[in-house]
C-alpha cells in the first residue's frame, strides 16, 4: 500500500469519528469527549508508571522476580521504541480539532504502544497462574477491551490517525512477545495440569 493509500483510509476513518461536513465536531455529546479524554489518561505514561511501579512493588515482595524484569523490560522496550521512532518520522498530527493536548509527533501512538506493552505483559503474567481456561480467556478479553478503547480513543479525541495506533499496537505487542522471551518467563499453566 502506497503511503497515499494509507493517508486516505486513515482520513475515511477518522472521519467515522466526526459530525459530517464538520470536521471539527466529534460525533456525540460532550459527555463522550469527556469519557474519550479518561479513556485515553489510561495509556498515558503517568498512569502506567503509575500501575508499573505497583505492580513491581507486588512482584518483588512475592517473589516473581523473573515476571518483574518481564515487565519493567516491556515498558522500557516500548517506552524507547516509541518515542525512537516518534524521532525519526516526525508525522504531524491529523489536521483536525484535538480533544487531548500533545507534546510529540504522531506516528507511531505512544499510548497504544505502551497501553499493549503493559497490559498486555500484565495479562500474560496473571493468566501463566491461572488453571482455569475461562480465567485465562476472561484475562485476554478483559485487556483486549481496555487496549482497543485506549487506541480508539487516540482517533476519535482526533490527536491520532489510525495507522498511527495500529503501528502502536504491534510494536507495543512485538515489545511484550520480546520481553517475556528475554526475561525467560515461564509459560503459561496447563489446563489440565
Amino acid at each position: 500500500m502506497q503511503s497515499g493509500a494509507i493517508l486516505g483510509l486513515d482520513d475515511a476513518i477518522t472521519a467515522l469519528f466526526r459530525v459530517a461536513g464538520q470536521p471539527a465536531q466529534p460525533i456525540g455529546p460532550a459527555w463522550v469527549q469527556e469519557m474519550g479524554r479518561d479513556v485515553t489518561a489510561l495509556g498515558s505514561l503517568v498512569f502506567l508508571g503509575f500501575v508499573v511501579a505497583a505492580a513491581l512493588g507486588y512482584l518483588a515482595l512475592t517473589g516473581y522476580m523473573s515476571e518483574a524484569r518481564e515487565l519493567l523490560l516491556s515498558g522500557a522496550v516500548a517506552t524507547v521504541a516509541a518515542f525512537g521512532l516518534k524521532l525519526v518520522f516526525e508525522r504531524t498530527r491529523p489536521d483536525i480539532v484535538h480533544l487531548a493536548r500533545t507534546f510529540t509527533s504522531s506516528f507511531p501512538s505512544g499510548h497504544a504502544t505502551l497501553s499493549v506493552a503493559i497490559f498486555s505483559t500484565l495479562a500474560l503474567i496473571v493468566s501463566r497462574h491461572q488453571r482455569s481456561g475461562a480465567a485465562r480467556g476472561y484475562i485476554c478479553a478483559v485487556t483486549t477491551i481496555l487496549i482497543a478503547a485506549v487506541g480508539i480513543s487516540r482517533v476519535y479525541l482526533g490527536v491520532h490517525y489510525p495507522s498511527d495506533v495500529l503501528a502502536g499496537w504491534a510494536l507495543g505487542l512485538l515489545s511484550s512477545i520480546a520481553s517475556a522471551s528475554i526475561a525467560g518467563a515461564r509459560s503459561p499453566i496447563r489446563a489440565d495440569a
